[in-house]
């Protein structure tokens, strides 16, 4: 059994670790993992990745209204993989750049692509190239950091990881089938997304701007 104070003590966290856990439950390396699975098994515990996981209280208490559990997820998702941002379709659709809601919570990563499916959702990370990690801002969660992409820096991020066999398939996504808002961006944001693509100097880019500046949507 885990005593009420520890409880009350693991409550009190965002996020906590197996070596977290070591400390607050003064268990044993022979009887700690015994000692987690009893929690993850009672939803004490809410494990999200290997070592790591989310108190069911947290969780709870997150749950006070959408906007506190989005961003709870939101920062959870920076602690499971770092460096990393809240991008692509997560940040698109809450722009209104598309209209279906994302299967996942969307990021991008410096390190190699992964997919954690928790308790809590899943959450995707895509892989970016050092130099373009930039482009976020950042947010909080009780005073605890997030970070999260523009919507120009989100779209540059989609559009720069979906391969195009031809232009005109990159044509026909970004005017048909990607069914993208573009009335949903700002002029702001626009001049964002340029500034984006003349920074990255990525030919595939160009070629998105071309088309876009051809139709007179940037």
């Amino acid at each position: 059994m885990t005593g009420t104070r520890t409880l009350e003590a693991i409550a009190t966290m965002p996020v906590v670790t197996k070596q977290n856990l070591g400390v607050l439950l003064g268990a044993s390396p022979a009887t700690l993992d015994y000692r987690v699975r009893c929690m993850q098994a009672t939803k004490d515990l809410l494990r999200l990745r290997s070592g790591l996981y989310a108190p069911r209280a947290a969780w709870k208490a997150a749950q006070s209204s959408p906007e506190q559990a989005s961003q709870y997820l939101e920062y959870l998702s920076g602690i499971m993989r770092s460096p990393s941002y809240v991008s692509l379709e997560y940040v698109l659709e809450k722009a209104g750049m598309i209209p279906e809601s994302p299967f996942a919570l969307t990021c991008i990563t410096t390190k190699t692509p992964r997919t954690y499916v928790t308790p809590l959702g899943r959450f995707v990370y895509r892989s970016i190239r050092s130099d373009l990690f930039t482009g976020y801002h950042l947010g909080a969660y009780r005073g605890l950091e997030i970070r999260i992409a523009s919507p120009a820096k989100a779209l540059f991020d989609m559009l720069y990881l979906r391969p195009f066999n031809t232009l005109r398939a990159m044509r026909t996504y970004l005017l048909e089938a990607g069914r993208l808002n573009w009335h949903a961006l700002r002029p702001p944001e626009k001049r964002r997304f340029v500034v984006y693509i003349h920074a990255s100097d990525v030919p595939k880019m160009k070629r998105v701007l071309s088309i876009l500046t051809a139709e007179g949507i940037v």
